[in-house]
């Protein structure tokens, strides 16, 4: 459905948001110290194994912004769903 995203709450949240909900459900579970760093190793594979085909699409001068789609498992531990472009 294209209107997905309103339809289930919690299915989007931003660092704030998701700092809160954090906070009540993990206490143990810090986002900058556990979570944040995983997100960005995440980030930085992804695109270390897509860089032959993203540098590639080089327009000169031009630039592309990609967003990462994640989710947490009842461990902490991340997954990375998929990535837009």
């Amino acid at each position: 459905s294209k209107h997905f995203e309103s339809l289930v709450e919690g299915n989007e949240m931003f660092f704030d948001d998701f700092r809160r909900f954090l906070a009540r459900a993990a206490p143990d579970t810090d986002f900058d110290t556990h979570i944040l760093p995983q997100m960005r190793r995440q980030v930085l594979l992804t695109t270390q194994a897509a860089w032959h085909v993203l540098r590639g699409q080089n327009r000169g001068g031009a630039f592309q912004l990609y967003g990462f789609d994640f989710m947490l498992d009842a461990r902490c531990r991340l997954w990375l769903l998929e990535v837009n472009g």
